[in-house]
């Protein structure tokens, strides 16, 4: 379109052109402070999801503390925060939209009219040339306004797009996914710390656990047990060491690899706003009625679901707001059961059971666990004494690594722990029987 518009009149042409790269610059101008906005608008929404994720998931504390009010005006001054940001992208959206619009149909229209006059009164050209001349520029001016307006519209969305690639894109480097064999655990010289923190979560942590063996990780609040199983899942990255499954290293494979592989349990459980057979097909999407039946008689919830109006139909609410503690536990272990796994890991999740229904899991744990590779963390006596290792961490260090007979009055760590954690949640039925097997903490 250029080369005919100069071949009408090359000089028109020429000076005509000069309104190209003015609106290109004017549109990066307009479109750089669009996109500004929208990093804004995206910060603001994160905290305002943050938020209301907080709300949802602690509802019943802000009725009880009669919050509604405080949480109410907090949620409008977030609306009022992005209300605001948003309009001011959209302002700046539709300025660089409508120049765009304003050039093509007025500034430009009015320059060639005004320049292509002059030079028919001149004598440089003819009116008949200038009118197609006119016709062509609007042509081609309209592909520039389509480009002019496709810029701001990507500028506005690349906040989103550069989010998106951030989330999905993978380590440079890293290897593609592998099929992972073994279910050993080699852990050498492990440490790590969160971002932001001076000290180290974890220091220089080294251990080995067999095919089949069963190891328990006990400490204090933060000593970094479950840092240490999220490591042990690839969820986070060490700053130092390696951790080996089945001889390969999680850290230098697709984080697909480690899933198929290994299982956690967690203290909170992930559940989702859907029904409870939903929740389980997560585990198994194939799974059959009996299937799903019987994993729940497993982890003590069959009972319960068949009171509910729909059964394995019923929806429990995000994060499974509509169960108790203790059943929302014992939803995920049920599928855990369901899961053909390897390597299970339990982050205190019986922690909200009582002592009987956590027993009852336990055995079917072990019958179900026979050649497998369990860690758990451990919060109760009961989930460390058939365990045939017991890791005992202290501040990010592992003091010892050894079983619990062994520990016992040998390991001043343990025998704290065992003393004023472990021992007040042993029933008189679980006491009766493992204090005359095990040497007692006096």
């Amino acid at each position: 379109m250029a080369l005919i518009l100069l071949s009408y009149d090359w000089r028109i042409a020429l000076l005509s052109f000069i309104f190209v790269p003015i609106s290109i610059i004017t549109v990066n101008f307009w479109g750089g402070k669009t996109k500004k906005a929208g990093e804004e608008i995206w910060e603001l929404q994160t905290k305002y999801e943050t938020f209301l994720h907080a709300n949802f998931q602690n509802w019943k504390d802000i009725k009880i503390n009669n919050l509604e009010e405080a949480q109410f005006d907090e949620l409008n001054g977030h609306y009022k925060k992005i209300s605001r940001i948003w309009f001011i992208n959209q302002l700046y959206l539709h300025l660089g939209i409508t120049y765009s619009f304003f050039t093509k149909n007025f500034i430009t229209q009015l320059f060639i009219y005004f320049i292509g006059g002059l030079f028919v009164i001149k004598g440089y050209s003819e009116v008949g040339v200038l009118l197609v001349f006119i016709s062509f520029y609007g042509q081609f001016f309209g592909c520039i306004e389509s480009i002019s307006n496709s810029m701001m519209n990507f500028k506005n969305d690349s906040v989103k797009i550069e989010k998106v690639i951030e989330i999905l894109n993978l380590e440079a480097g890293k290897k593609p996914y592998k099929h992972i064999e073994g279910t050993d655990i080699n852990v050498e010289n492990l440490k790590f710390t969160y971002e932001g923190k001076d000290s180290l979560v974890l220091d220089d942590i080294s251990f080995t656990v067999s095919k089949g063996e069963h190891l328990a990780i006990v400490g204090e609040s933060g000593s970094g047990k479950s840092t240490l199983a999220k490591l042990l899942t690839a969820q986070i990255k060490p700053q130092g060491g390696t951790v080996r499954i089945g001889g390969i290293d999680i850290n230098t494979v697709n984080s697909e690899s480690v899933p198929e592989k290994v299982s956690i349990v967690a203290q909170e459980p992930v559940l989702f706003n859907m029904t409870i057979r939903e929740n389980l097909f997560l585990a198994k999407a194939d799974a059959t009625d009996a299937e799903l039946i019987e994993c729940c008689h497993r982890a003590s919830i069959y009972d319960f679901i068949e009171t509910l109006p729909n059964i394995l139909d019923t929806i429990i609410g995000e994060k499974g707001v509509k169960l108790s503690g203790g059943q929302k536990q014992r939803l995920s272990i049920a599928r855990a059961f369901l899961q053909d796994w390897d390597i299970i890991i339990f982050d205190e999740s019986t922690s909200a059971l009582d002592n009987e229904n956590e027993n009852d899991i336990i055995t079917e744990l072990k019958s179900l666990s026979a050649g497998k590779t369990m860690i758990s963390i451990a919060h109760r006596l009961s989930t460390i004494l058939d365990c045939d290792k017991v890791m005992v961490l202290k501040d990010g260090v592992m003091v010892a690594f050894d079983t619990h007979e062994n520990l016992c009055n040998r390991n001043e760590t343990y025998d704290f722990l065992f003393q004023n954690q472990y021992s007040k949640e042993v029933n008189h039925a679980v006491s009766k029987s493992y204090y005359n097997r095990y040497p007692a903490v006096n």
